[in-house]
This record gives structure tokens, sequence and C-alpha cells, in this order.
């Protein structure tokens, strides 16, 4: 984004700032972490990404969490610094320590993904579980993915379909598309067309989603609504449903203030803390409740001749994906 000019910065976001600064000055580490904020968004003041990190360090170094999973997404990312994983795992770490739920699911996402430590997919469901049973919404669906593929943990149906509910409830995208599909056609919970609509309807309209996600969703909604009581002839496609969403791959999240910028000179130094061993409680027992495969929805039954969907229908989606690839 360009930067905005002094004048284009909005006066009350101005007032906002200098009174962070102001406490930040006299050492307030929470204030100072509200300035790293400020500077990184732009929010009173230009975009700064030195002078965030700068802001974020010093309240980082007084043990606040939040700035320290900051400094965690900074060094992950390597926005205005050499690129560091290691050290990214180590303020991660020293934030979720705290208890910082951010900190705790970022901290995941490296564990699942190997990334700035040792691959290990018990310790990344260990942190998605805290950081999940604290409401955090990625966390919920991640942990949710992880219980129903088995990774790190025993499958359990039962308890998946719980969590990727409470990260549909909490607006997770892809949680909704899934969600939809599992009332769709009876998976992991009683078949409920009504609720299945909901649940598409939500996904379609989630800015969330990639345009192509939307336009399925959208797909399986109108494929439901145009065929009879829903016979699983149209079983809808779960695109890449055996990758959730942010597989560790991706940048670790941190609620919209965890992109400072780092001018290299202030990196942690103790990279053993990136590989902690503790494993005894990284294996995280799901309760042993009835289990809901969502891997059948891959194979659609074949649909019968006395059932083929109208070619008005049809026409109507095509008209409606068109324009919605146009978006």
């Amino acid at each position: 984004m360009e930067k905005r000019s002094k004048t284009d910065i909005d006066s009350s976001e101005r007032r906002e700032f200098e009174k962070y600064l102001q406490a930040a000055s006299q050492g307030d580490a929470g204030a100072q972490g509200a300035v790293g904020v400020c500077y990184m968004q732009g929010k009173g003041v230009q975009k700064d990404a030195e002078e965030a990190f700068k802001w974020f360090r010093l309240a980082a170094d007084q043990g606040h969490a939040k700035a320290q999973c900051c400094l965690g997404t900074c060094y992950y990312e390597g926005r205005g610094v050499q690129k560091d994983e290691r050290k990214a795992v180590k303020w991660f770490r020293l934030a979720a320590d705290q208890g910082y739920a951010h900190a705790q699911f970022n901290l995941g996402l490296c564990y699942f993904a190997g990334r700035g430590v040792q691959k290990d997919e018990r310790k990344a469901v260990k942190w998605f579980r805290l950081a999940a049973e604290q409401g955090d919404p990625d966390a919920q669906f991640k942990l949710a993915w992880c219980i129903l593929q088995g990774y790190g943990v025993p499958k359990n149906d039962a308890a998946a379909f719980q969590w990727l509910r409470l990260a549909a409830e909490r607006g997770i995208g892809l949680a909704q598309m899934y969600l939809g599909v599992c009332y769709k056609k009876g998976d992991h919970v009683q078949k409920n067309i009504s609720e299945s609509r909901k649940w598409l309807s939500l996904a379609v309209q989630n800015e969330q989603l990639s345009r192509d996600q939307r336009k399925q969703a959208l797909g399986l909604l109108l494929l439901q609504n145009s065929t009879p009581e829903d016979d699983d002839d149209s079983t809808p496609e779960d695109d890449g449903d055996s990758t959730p969403e942010d597989d560790g791959d991706s940048t670790p999240e941190d609620d919209g203030d965890s992109t400072p910028e780092d001018d290299g000179d202030s990196t942690p130094e103790d990279d053993d803390d990136s590989t902690p061993e503790d494993d005894d409680d990284s294996t995280p027992e799901d309760d042993d409740d009835s289990t809901p495969e969502d891997d059948d929805d891959s194979t659609p039954a074949s649909q019968s001749s006395s059932n083929q969907i109208p070619g008005w229908i049809w026409l109507v989606i095509g008209v409606i994906l068109f324009f919605l690839s146009r978006c």
C-alpha cells in the first residue's frame, strides 16, 4: 500500500498515536507495543516499519507477549530484516509460554511445517489445542483438520467436528464450507439440508476465501437447491480437503499488527530455544466419540438420469459464476 501523506492521516488516529507515544516514551510496555502497531499499520502516523520494530522490541524486552509475537512474525516473514525462522520460533515461544493464543497458533504452524524448528506434528497439535481452547478460530480450524486427518493425534471425527463448528461460527471461511458439506451429506453429523445451505451461504459471502473457493461454495449451494432433497447426486468437491488453509507454509498470523520490520541488529541470540523438547504434553487427547470422516466427499455418487438438472439451472449457474469471476 502507498504511504499516506500527512494530510491523509486521520486526526483522531493522530491524537491516539500521540497519547500512546507519550506513555511509551516513559517506558510503558503496552503503549510501546501500541506505538509499534501504529507505525506498522500507518494509524495516526506514516508507516515506518523500522520504527515499528524499534517499539515492538522495546516492549518485547519488557516481556510484552503481543510484541514478542510481532517480532516473531517479522523474522518469519523476513520483512525489513533477513529472514530467520529460528529466531521467529524463539519469539513465538516466549509469547506462547505466556499464554498468548495467537503466538501459540503460530508456534504450532512452525512445528507442523518444520519451519525454524524440527517438524513435529504432535507438538504442533499441542500448541493448536492450547490456542483453540482460548478461542483462536484459526487454531480451532487447524486443530479440527489435524484430528480429522490423524496428524499428530489419533483420528476422532466427533471431536474434530466440534472444533470445525466453532471455527465456522467464528467466521473461518473454509470451516463454513466444509461444515456445509458435512451437513449436506450427513458426514460426521445427521444430514440437515437447511444447515448445509446456511453454512454454504456464509462461505459464499466470506471474503477470507479466494474467488475460486467462493465460486465453488456457490456452485455447491446452487446444485443443492436444484436437486430434490439432496440425494447425494450433487456431492460437492472439497477443494484440497487434504490440505487445510495455512498448513504451516504460509506466514503465521498475528492479528494484523504483527508485521513489524526489523533492522537486523535486534535479533535474539538464543537459537536453542527454537527447538523445545517438551514431548510429554505434546499429544493432546480428543474425546473418543463417534467419528465423522470427511474423505468420502471426494467420491461423488453417479447422477441418475431421473434426477438430471434442467438446462435452465445450468444457465443460471453459469451466469452467476461469470459475474463472480469478474469481481
